[in-house]
């Protein structure tokens, strides 16, 4: 997973509910539709970089992402509740983890959320270089007519 535009999600009891210090081993499989590919395995954290746009102080109808009082699935992790935007203006962004909510055991889909996130943990994470890019060819569909962009 990446995310591109990090924001600090900082999960307010975890010391309470996991032991300070403590990092929760996760598991996804390589490509969801392969299992035979394999699992990657990651730590869930305190600390936590999501997307930026995954936040909203005041959401606008539809969004359901992070905003306080919503609770929404860290995908392949826990389900979180969002409790606002840090008071120290540090641009943080709180919230309380659910218990008993982690991807892949016994009663982790008790709780019904509409959104799922992206994220990484902060004890893992590493920096990337990453090229977006928009449009390949100068038209919208370079299969059609006599092009062919490919051998056989």
């Amino acid at each position: 997973m990446a995310v591109l535009d990090p924001v600090k999600l900082i999960v307010t009891n975890w010391d309470e509910l996991m032991g300070e210090g403590h990092l929760e081993p996760c598991s996804a499989p390589v490509h969801p539709h392969l299992p035979e590919r394999g699992k990657r395995e990651f730590m869930f954290g305190k600390e936590l970089w999501i997307e930026r746009t995954d936040y909203e102080e005041t959401p606008p109808k539809g969004f359901f992402r992070l905003f306080p009082g919503n609770k929404v699935r860290l995908k392949y992790g826990f389900v979180v509740e969002c409790i606002g935007a840090a008071p120290d203006g540090s641009g943080n962004v709180l919230a309380k983890l659910v218990p008993d909510t982690k991807s892949g055991t016994p009663g982790a889909d008790a709780v019904k959320v509409k959104g799922n996130i992206t994220w990484v943990g902060v004890a893992d994470g590493v920096k990337a270089g990453v090229r977006l890019y928009d449009r390949l060819f100068s038209v919208a569909q370079p299969d059609t007519g006599r092009r062919t962009f490919w051998r056989n």
